[in-house]
């Protein structure tokens, strides 16, 4: 199973139906408190994450919880207000990958 974390239901809808239609279960979740109860219910075989559950796009939440489940299985993180700084940051902490997609203005 992929677990979703995002707080945007639109996001999280659409990876569902991504992943489903290429043969991958998954279960989403808004937030981390959800992911963290998903995780203790059922071991997820990948998680991707977003990186901002807040108003402030710091990403400093999505990197306090990819540092509370990186060790129990691989992560992606995932956000549409990224930075070079923010990937390097993700990757450090251990990530296994980061998906940006620039906001067209």
């Amino acid at each position: 199973m992929v677990l979703l974390v995002d707080d945007d239901l639109a996001v999280r809808v659409s990876l569902q139906l991504l992943l489903k239609q290429a043969g991958y279960p998954a279960r989403a979740v808004p937030g981390p408190a959800e992911a963290l109860a998903a995780v203790r219910e059922a071991a997820p075989r990948l998680i991707l994450l977003d990186m901002n559950f807040s108003a402030a796009t710091t990403g400093a939440d999505g990197l306090a919880l990819l540092a509370q489940l990186k060790a129990l299985v691989p992560l992606v993180l995932l956000t549409g207000w990224g930075s070079i700084a923010l990937a390097v940051a993700g990757m450090k902490a251990g990530a296994a990958e980061l998906c940006y997609q620039a906001l067209a203005k």
